[in-house]
């Protein structure tokens, strides 16, 4: 198996930043949580779910979940160097340079779908 990325480490939060960026969008969220606190919250919102599911027969759709804040908490690097040594892959564009072809494309195709 092989993870393939175009060989720069980059922290996950920056990628959409940078996408935004490129759709002329800014971020208007400059704070974060301790890990440890939005972890806590989660678990105290999925047990507020489940104990309505319990009590009320009432289905409710979570999206502050345990699982989530453990995906998008934590920093994570791809090393590519067994894909260029067995494949010889070597990556074509930058990621700036990708996702600045995507935003162009969707701009392309949807000038202004957030109004």
């Amino acid at each position: 198996a092989f993870f393939i990325t175009n060989d720069n480490p980059i922290f996950f939060w920056a990628i959409p930043k940078l996408l935004w960026f490129h759709l002329g969008l800014t971020s208007t969220l400059h704070y974060s949580l301790p890990l440890g606190l939005a972890l806590s919250l989660a678990w105290l919102a999925e047990l507020y779910v489940l104990a309505v599911r319990l009590l009320l027969g009432r289905q409710l759709d979570i999206t502050f979940t345990v699982f989530r804040i453990r995906v998008f908490g934590k920093n994570r690097y791809y090393d590519i160097s067994k894909a260029k040594r067995l494949l010889g892959y070597k990556p074509i564009l930058t990621l700036e340079q990708g996702i600045k072809q995507l935003a162009v494309w969707y701009l392309e195709r949807d000038p202004k779908p957030w109004k």
